[in-house]
């Protein structure tokens, strides 16, 4: 199934996100609680640091062990963030008004938590893009307590995120998991996504396109509220999209909902499975065209 997603791009930004930047040696910034001569203590000092990045110089931020409390870091083109492990590398926000991470085009982050960025409408990942074709990529990141987990907004240019091998939940509590929005549009890509047991207060929703041509692409994503039925797993409006296969709900007061809102929303789903939904799928807009394959119980 097509995600309507240049493939082109995502493999640019993959490969960005992933060997180029990794085996770049002659371009690796450490950042350690106990930094050594040339290192960094600070991730948002590493990052600052890189003035020469490119898509032929490519630069790793290596961060080490420990929780690194950091103002907001705004990543760079062709920089990757990289921790020693989800369970091992805790990035958390120095205040609950400001978003954990500003991502940028053909940059990413992987391999750490992300937290602390509890106060309404901030993030833990937020991305507007500024310049045409470019994305950002979050990959083996476990999401911790944040209002918002990555919101990915176009404004002037679309802006896609890909969220992969990702998890959230599991005694980390977000009011709302990943927005797609603006005009522009915003994209997020999430496959592989794990999403454990929920904790009180349970999230409004999970997923949300809310802006004509906003897209949330899911595949292979299991979503399991726990024992309790409530708030949305996804929410489509104003003429947002859901494209997806694998999605596995469990749950929740409302599946999917598509909203009667703005204008006409796109369903092009295949191989979703509901379990435990007050409402599984409920398609409230006159207007809505596409198709959903999938099963409830």
């Amino acid at each position: 199934m097509s995600t309507n997603i240049d493939d082109l791009v995502i493999e640019s930004l993959l490969s960005v996100g992933g060997n180029n930047v990794a085996t770049s040696t002659q371009n690796v910034v450490s950042v350690k609680l106990n930094p050594g001569t040339g290192e960094f203590s600070s991730i948002k000092a590493a990052v600052d640091s890189i003035t020469t990045a490119s898509q032929s110089n490519p630069f790793l931020v290596s961060v080490g062990p420990g929780v690194y409390t950091e103002d907001t870091i705004t990543m760079k083109p062709y920089v990757l963030v990289r921790g020693a492990g989800f369970d091992q590398t805790i990035i958390q926000v120095n205040a609950t008004t400001k978003h954990v991470m500003l991502g940028s085009a053909y940059s990413g982050v992987s391999d750490c938590l992300l937290t602390g960025a509890t106060s309404s409408g901030y993030s833990a990942i937020y991305y507007s893009s500024t310049i045409a074709g470019g994305m950002f990529s979050a990959r083996l990141i476990k999401f911790g307590n944040n209002d918002t987990q990555v919101i990915a907004e176009g404004l002037t240019y679309t802006s896609g995120v890909i969220v992969d091998a990702c998890r959230l939940g599991s005694g980390y509590q977000f009011n709302y998991g990943f927005i797609a929005k603006g005009s522009a549009p915003g994209k997020i890509l999430c496959k592989n996504i794990d999403v454990g047991s929920l904790s009180e207060p349970y999230p409004v929703e999970v997923f949300a396109a809310i802006s004509t041509g906003s897209e949330i692409i899911v595949s292979s994503v299991q979503i399991n509220s726990g024992t309790v039925s409530t708030g949305n797993c996804v929410r489509i409006s104003n003429g947002g999209k859901l494209r997806g296969s694998a999605f596995y709900v469990k749950g929740f007061s409302k599946g999917v909902w598509v909203e009667n809102v703005g204008g006409a929303p796109t369903l092009a789903v295949v191989g979703t499975s509901f379990e435990n939904c007050t409402q599984d799928l409920v398609i409230d807009h006159p207007n809505t065209v596409g198709a959903f394959v999938g099963s409830a119980d």
